[in-house]
């Protein structure tokens, strides 16, 4: 009798493991992460030329609903900003926004247009700042 259950034990294991082996393993898996909201803007410089370049502006935005950029000016009555081909009047508190409708990284020129100071003998300067919607 030992030898009937010793070969019945050996003969199912040999029926078995050919199956096994021929059967690609195969699995799903979903992988995620949180990234950490993450903006910023950099300009060459805050003070704006005479003829009224503000130079290479560097600007990343990771947030998927986007996210606004102001550009804020000290002496300035008035004018147009360029963006690379984006274009904002100032507004009565000599400020221009842009909004992006999703994240982006991106260099364009920036540049102040039919602009009037208000002291001559003044520097125009600009301040870029970068907010998450």
């Amino acid at each position: 009798m030992r030898q009937v259950v010793f070969i019945g034990v050996l003969a199912a294991s040999v029926v078995t493991a050919p199956s096994a082996m021929a059967a690609p393993a195969e699995a799903d898996f979903t992988l995620g992460a949180n990234v950490d909201a993450f903006c910023r803007i950099q300009a060459p410089d805050e003070r704006v030329s005479e003829d009224g370049a503000i130079g290479l502006v560097a600007e990343v935005c990771n947030m998927p609903g986007g996210y606004q950029v102001r550009a804020s000016f000290t002496n300035l009555a008035q004018g147009v900003v360029l963006a690379g081909t984006e274009r904002a009047a100032l507004d009565e508190t000599g400020s221009a926004t842009f909004t992006a409708d999703g994240p982006r990284r991106l260099q364009r020129h920036w540049s102040v247009q039919a602009f009037r100071q208000r002291d001559r003998l003044q520097p125009v300067l600009v301040h870029l700042s970068v907010m998450p919607l």
